[in-house]
């Protein structure tokens, strides 16, 4: 047993031998360990704080190009993008209010977009994740999404030119109208 860097730890996430455990005792934090033949080690440096005490932090998880680690914080509705360095450990923070209340569970997409439920209005938002923390993409889709928000919160990548042109007409980006199908 290696002790989570906090306390009450309530959400892992793993990456490429790096690990990071989300505590959400006292006033919370996140803390960095690598995992090599099946052991943690803590990775100095990388135990940071959340945006405040009282934040009632939800998840955490690592970007799938392991540059990011994004913690979602339920009760100041902020989610926390730290930018990870070469070794795993978070260098800077940047804390942005959900589009909705209640950030939650999260997950990637297959195109590396952020994609968080929100508690508060039973909705679902998706975040470009970069340097300058996130950029919003489709803000509290919420029960009756059309096929327009499910297209800009997923993200797919179309296999055709046909698919491509629908795709870019039906969320109001610039098409190919000769590409869009018959």
């Amino acid at each position: 047993t290696v002790p989570s860097g906090g306390d009450q730890p309530v959400s892992v996430s793993v990456h490429d031998g790096l690990l990071y455990a989300l505590n959400a005792g006292g006033d919370g934090n996140v803390s960095g360990f690598r995992v090599r033949n099946g052991r943690l080690t803590p990775l100095v440096g990388s135990t940071r704080a959340l945006s405040g005490p009282g934040t009632a932090p939800a998840q955490v998880a690592i970007s799938p190009d392991g540059d990011q680690l994004v913690v979602t914080e339920k009760a100041t509705s902020l989610i926390d993008v730290y930018q990870l360095d070469h070794r795993g450990a978070p260098w800077s923070q940047v804390a942005v209010k959900s589009s909705g209340s209640t950030p939650f569970g999260f997950a990637f997409t297959p195109s590396g977009r952020l994609a968080v439920s929100e508690a508060g209005p039973s909705a679902l938002s998706t975040y470009a994740v970069g340097r300058g923390g996130l950029r919003t993409l489709a803000a509290s889709v919420g029960n009756d999404p059309s096929l327009a928000d499910v297209i800009r919160m997923v993200h797919p990548r179309p296999e055709t030119a046909g698919r491509a042109g629908f795709y870019a007409w039906l969320i109001d980006k610039p098409a190919d109208i000769g590409s869009l199908p018959q």
